[in-house]
């Protein structure tokens, strides 16, 4: 009885000390404008918020975005998180906050899949997987909504849906004043590939 409890004692102070050292990590305990940044991020990645829902609901001009929704909805799609097409962040761990950098990649990532960016999504996503690296574990029990297994568990469906196996098509695109041709597999933008 007496050992039992000894080891029952042990495990919590375990834990309690594990869930310290956890909260104090500064690559997950990021502070200042890494406030902001994870409370748009508790909005756009919410355990409650069927994003695949959202991202085809975005993807429809047609659909109406639930009132509980709208923060997340003018996150992706609006002016406040400009995400760029072209130039992605270095994956350094001289970046303050890797657990932030990894939520704001994944939210450029659903970005550019709204823009039918497929290939900028897959790139800011592969950026979030560094940044997931940099975390060294202590985003799991952060203050942070994703957790590694989830961010983990969803790329191998992001690629199956960003590079699904069908014939090569090519289409001529814009941007700006330039036309250019792009080459690449015709991709369903309303396939369901995000997981909560």
């Amino acid at each position: 009885m007496m050992l039992a409890a000894f080891r029952l004692v042990y495990l919590l102070f375990l834990q309690a000390l594990w869930a310290g050292e956890v909260a104090a990590d500064p690559r997950c305990n990021c502070t200042s404008s890494w406030e902001q940044v994870r409370w748009e991020m508790s909005h756009i990645f919410r355990r409650d918020l069927d994003l695949g829902w959202l991202l085809n609901c975005l993807a429809d001009y047609a659909c109406e975005v639930p009132e509980e929704h709208h923060i997340a909805a003018t996150l992706l799609t609006g002016d406040s998180m400009l995400c760029s097409e072209e130039i992605l962040p270095q994956v350094t761990s001289s970046i303050p906050c890797p657990a932030g950098m990894l939520h704001y990649m994944l939210a450029c990532c659903l970005q550019m899949w709204l823009k039918r960016r497929y290939r900028q999504s897959a790139l800011y996503y592969e950026h979030g997987l560094g940044f997931l690296a940099l975390t060294g574990g202590c985003l799991d029990g952060s203050k942070w909504p994703l957790w590694s297994g989830q961010v983990l568990k969803n790329w191998p469906r992001f690629l199956a849906a960003a590079f699904p196996p069908v014939p090569i098509v090519s289409e001529e695109k814009r941007a700006d004043d330039v036309t250019y041709l792009a080459a690449g597999p015709r991709v369903d933008p309303s396939i369901r590939w995000w997981e909560t």
